[in-house]
């Protein structure tokens, strides 16, 4: 009655199988948003601009967007970012 019984689910952290750049800390999207600046895979309005890189970022995950997903298709429009 009293028997330990091992269950096949677990609540600990599941991996998926994906890879995902998305910084998890301020320290991270720094770092992240150097190494996207001096890349040649990045739209001419954030090359060489860590600083619009990391605000791009920032906006993208604001509106549900991953990072690199940010970058890419979000458009700034007077301050303003739109999807």
């Amino acid at each position: 009655m009293n028997a330990v019984v091992q269950s096949t689910t677990s609540t600990a952290l599941r991996l998926t199988g994906q890879f995902d750049l998305s910084p998890q800390a301020f320290k991270q999207a720094l770092s992240f948003s150097n190494y996207l600046a001096e890349s040649d895979m990045v739209p001419q309005d954030v090359k060489g601009k860590p600083g619009n890189c990391l605000i791009a970022m920032q906006w993208g995950s604001d509106l549900g967007l991953k990072s690199l997903q940010s970058l890419k298709n979000l458009t700034v429009i007077n301050g303003q970012a739109f999807r």
